[in-house]
């Protein structure tokens, strides 16, 4: 088959999935049309973007949101987003799943406890132990980015 051909075919088949997605909703509305759409995304094994589609969740985090924030002369929000958005839009994603155990909420940095905190709690050596870090507050930080 030619590319030309390949091209026809694609945007053949884009249309009439588009024509039968449009009708889907119409008739069966749209949260019945995000769950179909949801089971056959699901079947290629893309499990995350089943449940943000199934749920219509769409996270802060996108691509777009960075864009926005790309460096440039006189934007002083550029180039950095607040860790809070970014941990936001990680438990909304989480919390979109069917099967999550419970509401996921990031609350608190932790570190590696010192020799001495684990000699003082008396945890073993044989094991990393993790204590919550109060020196650190995620909701004041800001992670910087870049586009390469």
């Amino acid at each position: 088959m030619s590319s030309i051909e390949n091209v026809n075919l694609y945007n053949e088949t884009l249309n009439k999935i588009n024509d039968l997605l449009i009708e889907m909703d119409k008739q069966l509305g749209e949260n019945q049309s995000l769950e179909i759409l949801s089971s056959i995304v699901r079947d290629y094994d893309l499990i995350t973007a089943s449940n943000l589609i199934k749920m219509n969740c769409d996270p802060y985090l996108a691509k777009s949101i960075l864009e926005d924030r790309t460096y440039n002369e006189g934007n002083e929000n550029a180039g950095f987003i607040s860790l809070t958005s970014l941990l936001e839009s990680i438990e909304e994603i989480i919390n979109c799943d069917d099967d999550c155990i419970g509401e996921v909420k990031f609350q608190h940095f932790v570190r590696r406890e010192t020799e001495e905190e684990m000699e003082e709690n008396g945890h073993g050596s044989s094991v990393d132990w993790y204590t919550i870090d109060e020196n650190i507050d995620f909701k004041k930080l800001n992670v910087q980015f870049e586009f390469e």
